[in-house]
């Protein structure tokens, strides 16, 4: 979990300085958010952060997550959009 903050934050931080680095007017936060940024990769690297398969493979579900994801959405997603397929 500490790795999946550590990389929202340095991805949050990498889309303000683009954003910024667009704008006509120079913003005071961009010279520290920079050095922010640059200390998180220091520390923790380039973290990936947590997935839905990640997290079942970790809790050793990761088969039973593949099943879930390519049948279940897809077969309930069509049956609740037609009528009369639970009667």
């Amino acid at each position: 979990m500490e790795l999946d903050d550590a990389a929202s934050r340095m991805k949050r931080a990498t889309g303000l300085l683009e954003w910024s680095k667009q704008q006509s007017q120079n913003f005071d936060f961009a010279e520290s958010l920079e050095k922010f940024r640059d200390g998180m990769k220091e520390q923790h690297g380039k973290p990936g952060g947590i997935t839905h398969k990640g997290a079942a493979d970790d809790g050793g579900i990761g088969p039973a997550y593949i099943i879930y994801r390519e049948h279940l959405p897809g077969t309930f997603g069509r049956r609740s959009a037609s009528v009369g397929h639970f009667s």
